[in-house]
Parts: structure tokens; sequence; C-alpha cells
């Protein structure tokens, strides 16, 4: 019983005193218009890993055999994409 105490504590605790003292940085960080898409672009990419761990584990759970073959590219390849990202950015 001890050791599930001391694993809770110790996992949970670090994380509420992360956003319970960095919260006021944060907001006061978002003034600064670098740092805040910084802070944007990280948010975006935890969303991705998120949701990417959501549907793998999703996919195991629900189907008994899983193929590890990949669906063909799309159409629009990564190319494709990072030219209208840069010349939304004016970059090259």
């Amino acid at each position: 019983m001890l050791g599930a105490l001391l694993t809770t504590w110790v996992t949970f605790v670090p994380c509420f005193l992360f956003i319970l003292l960095g919260a006021p940085y944060v907001e006061r960080l978002r003034h600064n218009a670098a740092i805040s898409a910084a802070l944007t672009d990280i948010t975006a990419a935890v969303v991705g890993v998120i949701a990417n761990l959501a549907l793998y584990f999703a996919e195991h759970t629900l189907f008994s055999t899983v193929s590890a073959e990949r669906p063909a590219p799309s159409p629009c390849s990564s190319r494709c994409c990072t030219r209208s990202i840069w010349s939304r950015s004016g970059s090259p």
C-alpha cells in the first residue's frame, strides 16, 4: 500500500507543481509574439502525438489482427504542403 501511494505521489505531484507554478509565467509570455507562436506549435505537436497514440491504441484494441501495411501517400505530398506554408510566411 505504501508503495502505491509513493508511486502516485511522485507521478502526479510534479505535474501539478509545474502547472500551478508555471502558469503565471506562461501567461506573461503570451504577449511575446515569437514565444507565443512557438507555444502554439508545441501545443499542436502534443495534440498530434496524443491523437496518434489514441488511434494506435484504438486500432489494436478494437481489431484482433492489425496489418503492418501502411496506406499509400496522399495526393498532397509534404513538399506541396510546405510550399503553401512558405508562400504564406514569405520564406523560400
